[in-house]
């Protein structure tokens, strides 16, 4: 949240332009309100800024996860209960509904509450009273619900699982929040803000986060930077300090790659099919030359990337790390496609 009490909605991407818009009509609004999105996507903060941008601002905003809270326990999470109530009730305690009293009740995960407290929340919305457990009388609450779910309630409603009558009563307004990889331009942008301003990262990083899907979004993209700037040095993350899946999925293909410099200065193209591959004999397991005859009968793609890998270790006798740079491929990737071809002899043959 800045300085202003406002939370920022970080993006400049048209459906985040058009996602603010919508957030600014709906917060005014007395109305309940519906937010849907895949996990990850940030429900919370945009239930938040709802209630930042709205005349409850001063109130307070309570957040429950309603698949969070054991099914015993969530009645009385929700409505509170009174001092010898049950077993274990030794005091009063005050519900997230009444703490919400003024303010703005953010029930996240809302496909998760259960069928019986689903009732009992439809009452809250339709009176405006809730009954803590063992109460002897309702009590009057002044609060807007705003709710959350990765779940398509329509088909939970089909299914019998969630009440159509809930399910219309909070869905009144609604907003849809866009998955990260349909955000063109924000993977950038929210990877320089959650480095800060002392960190630097490299070209080769910044691609291979831009070009992964991100299926667990801003969540997953915070926690994979977060991790990068632990494994960093001198304040700069590179390609290692990625996870695994997303570095991999940026890696250039061998058939895409650009022609690069070799350690003696002279350029080679790491590959470019369906270019014949020349016959080579001797090297590493000695089964080059038989790839070379039978790509030239029939030029499987397959062979051809085998034959070429095989080609450029010899050239660098057997030293990964240099091959990897001559093919443009991250060094890792040589590894897993070393596997995958069966190429296993590092030493290239006398």
């Amino acid at each position: 949240m800045r300085r202003d009490g406002k939370t920022p909605i970080l993006g400049q991407s048209r459906a985040m332009e058009t996602l603010r818009a919508m957030l600014r009509a709906i917060a005014s609004s007395a109305s309940t309100a519906l937010i849907s999105g895949e996990s990850g996507t940030g429900k919370e903060l945009i239930a938040q800024a709802l209630h930042d941008q709205s005349p409850r601002a001063n109130g307070p905003f309570v957040p429950l996860n309603c698949g969070a809270i054991p099914r015993e326990l969530i009645e009385s999470e929700l409505f509170g209960h009174r001092k010898g109530a049950f077993t274990g009730a030794v005091t009063n305690r005050v519900g997230r509904i009444e703490l919400a009293n003024g303010g703005t009740l953010f029930l996240d995960e809302i496909g998760d509450l259960p069928l019986d407290m689903q009732v009992k929340l439809l009452r809250v919305l339709q009176e405006r009273r809730i009954l803590p457990v063992g109460a002897p009388s309702e009590e009057a609450v002044d609060v807007r619900i705003v709710a959350a779910t990765h779940k398509d309630l329509e088909e939970e409603v089909r299914a019998g699982r969630f009440r159509e009558d809930l399910y219309y009563r909070i869905n009144v307004m609604s907003l849809e929040l866009p998955p990260l990889r349909k955000r063109d331009g924000d993977i950038v942008l929210l990877t320089r803000v959650f480095l800060g301003r002392d960190w630097t990262i490299s070209e080769d990083a910044l691609r291979a986060i831009e070009a992964y899907h991100w299926p667990g979004n801003v969540r997953q993209l915070k926690n994979a930077v977060d991790r990068a700037q632990i494994l960093a040095n001198n304040n700069h993350i590179t390609i290692d300090d990625l996870p695994l899946e997303v570095a991999d999925h940026a890696e250039p293909l061998l058939t895409h790659a650009t022609p690069v410099q070799t350690p003696a200065g002279s350029a080679t193209t790491a590959f470019s099919a369906p270019t014949p591959v020349p016959r080579t004999t001797g090297v590493f397991t000695g089964e080059a030359s038989a790839l070379s005859a039978a790509v030239s009968v029939s030029p499987r793609l397959e062979d051809l990337e085998k034959a070429h890998i095989v080609d450029i270790l010899r050239q660098q006798n057997g030293n990964k790390a240099r091959a990897a740079r001559v093919l443009g491929i991250h060094r890792r990737k040589l590894y897993r496609l070393l596997e995958r071809h069966g190429i296993h002899d590092e030493r290239p043959a006398v």
